[in-house]
């Protein structure tokens, strides 16, 4: 049995189970979902080809399930759009686009995977690049 002889003890004692508590509740916490599943897709940097002035958005996804890959520019257009259905990893690409000098654009994708019966729903997108 436990005595405590003042009041410093047991604020003492309330503070130890107190971070007990809180260690025990961060520790606890859930995992994000691609850390679980391992499905994150990847945005790259848009693929640009300098003779033709032509550009294309490029990323790539793990797990099965739904894509849509899109070249967009820092205004919000989109250029270039796939999407489909796929049940292994695949690298995406979208069309080759023009690409008018000084645009900005990145790959913005977009992953809705089934992984053992669950649903996991991803967004990236890639680093900027501005066409010459």
């Amino acid at each position: 049995m436990l005595v405590f002889s003042s009041p410093r003890s047991l604020r003492r004692l309330a503070a130890v189970l107190v971070m007990a508590g809180a260690s025990l509740a961060f520790a606890s916490q859930a995992t994000p979902a691609h850390a679980q599943t391992g499905c994150e897709p990847s945005a790259y940097v848009p693929q640009y080809n300098s003779y033709t002035h032509w550009a294309e958005a490029y990323g790539y996804v793990r797990c099965g399930g739904y894509y849509e890959i899109r070249l967009k520019t820092t205004s919000g257009a989109t250029l270039a759009k796939q999407s489909g259905n796929y049940v292994s990893p695949l690298t995406l690409y979208t069309n080759w686009v023009t690409c008018p000098s000084g645009t900005t654009v990145y790959t913005y994708l977009y992953e809705k995977a089934t992984v053992q019966g669950n649903s996991y729903t991803y967004t990236v997108t890639s680093p900027y690049f501005t066409c010459p």
